[in-house]
């Protein structure tokens, strides 16, 4: 009985040192762990002077960002392809895009762009993997798109962030917006959806 009792002692003295251990090692990482929070934003844009034919700037801007240096992201903007058409391609992106940050400037190898006829995707990657600081209201770059005409006088049509959207043949796509740090964290994003308003 005795020697029961004291392997009873030994497992519970065990449990309760190894319960412990994880406790200060969960406590230990969430003091050293790091939460990353930005919020981007797609200009909206007033067209009311506009005419079929004519440019859109587009801006994709960082209007906050609480830590980290950015080393990458991806962003799609879904849009109406009958009231604007993008001015780049695949092949030629720079015909479509513009004003690129200074410490992001435009290569080839670090930069994709893309339309997929639902969305209109941008992707950026440093390729020193240090990440680059940003201030609050600096633009990314700029989309270039010209203007198709379609859109009475008083209405609007939205330019939202990218999440999923669902095709006619019931496949769900995803294009994600997401943004990550120089230590592959990723930014707790907030995301304000824009308009060209007519």
């Amino acid at each position: 009985m005795g020697e029961k009792f004291n392997n009873y002692k030994k497992v519970n003295f065990m449990k309760k040192y190894f319960i412990s251990g994880v406790l200060i090692f969960f406590m230990f990482g969430i003091a050293f762990s790091q939460t990353y929070s930005a919020a981007i934003s797609v200009k909206t844009i007033d067209i009311s002077k506009l005419k079929p034919g004519d440019e859109i700037v587009i801006s994709i801007r960082l209007d906050e960002k609480s830590g980290g240096l950015i080393a990458g992201f991806q962003f799609f903007i879904e849009y109406d392809h009958s009231i604007i058409s993008w001015n780049g391609t695949w092949d030629s992106p720079l015909t479509g895009v513009k004003s690129f940050y200074r410490n992001m400037p435009y290569e080839s190898d670090s930069w994709l762009f893309n339309d997929t006829g639902n969305q209109i995707a941008a992707s950026w990657t440093d390729p020193n993997n240090k990440g680059v600081e940003m201030a609050n209201g600096d633009i990314f770059f700029e989309f270039v798109f010209t203007y198709m005409g379609g859109l009475e006088r008083g209405k609007n049509s939205r330019l939202v962030w990218g999440e999923t959207f669902e095709q006619k043949n019931g496949v769900v796509v995803r294009g994600v917006s997401e943004m990550y740090s120089e230590k592959l964290d990723y930014f707790v994003l907030t995301k304000q959806d824009g308009e060209i308003k007519n």
